[in-house]
């Protein structure tokens, strides 16, 4: 008997992830009780949300609704659906949240803001974030987390400010999503004000890639011939 916003899965003798395992899951408020639910593909419903008895969800809640749209378009591509498949096989749990779009570190949180839309400078001027690239940004630096690799130190110089290490890759990871969706490449990583004309310029010290589309970084790596 199907639960109200679940559909019961049981009879599915194949999943693809062992939802016993830890894996990629989303926390939101559902009158008035916090839920999570795991993230996986299940062989009957596909990529989706499921609680802990294997109960796909199907509930309205605005939020998981918007997480489940970005990861499906993350999923799309090839590293997008790589990195996915990493995080909900790994040991580890990876949180996602609703909030400012951050990392952080100490409890695996990725913080999501659905509705954000902050300019970033690309390769045809500042463009709007769609929402799926900047909660894919975050879920990098969960998986440079993953791989023993996160560096949070901010040595990487920039003109008024210092950035951490860590945003070279998950930027690095950004542009890999960006060319595989069509979207266009991320040029600098930091932004700065310009008080003369009131406006925002990238900073020229946190360029990541060079004018053919090669990461500065990660060497030899173009993301337009991929």
């Amino acid at each position: 008997m199907p639960l109200s916003t679940y559909q019961y899965a049981a009879n599915n003798p194949i999943r693809y992830v062992d939802i016993n395992g830890d894996s990629l899951r989303v926390s939101f408020l559902e009158e008035g009780t916090m839920l999570t639910l795991n993230y996986y593909n299940d062989e009957k419903f596909g990529w989706g949300f499921y609680d802990n008895s294997g109960n796909y969800y199907q509930g309205d809640n605005a939020f998981v609704k918007s997480v489940t749209s970005a990861l499906a378009r993350i999923n799309l591509g090839e590293e997008g659906r790589g990195m996915l498949n990493n995080m909900i096989s790994a040991n580890e749990t990876i949180t996602i949240a609703q909030g400012r779009n951050v990392y952080n570190e100490e409890n695996r949180m990725v913080g999501f803001n659905p509705l954000g839309n902050a300019s970033m400078p690309t390769e045809n001027g500042f463009q709007p974030s769609p929402n799926f690239i900047s909660l894919a940004h975050e879920l990098a630096h969960a998986e440079d987390h993953l791989k023993g690799t996160l560096n949070q130190n901010r040595t990487w110089g920039g003109t008024l400010t210092n950035y951490a290490e860590a945003e070279k890759y998950s930027t690095h990871r950004e542009n890999q999503f960006r060319a595989e969706q069509g979207q266009p490449l991320r040029t600098h990583y930091g932004v700065m004000l310009d008080n003369r004309t009131n406006t925002f310029l990238p900073d020229p010290k946190s360029r990541i890639i060079d004018a053919k589309g090669n990461s500065i970084f990660f060497k030899p790596y173009n993301y337009r011939k991929r």
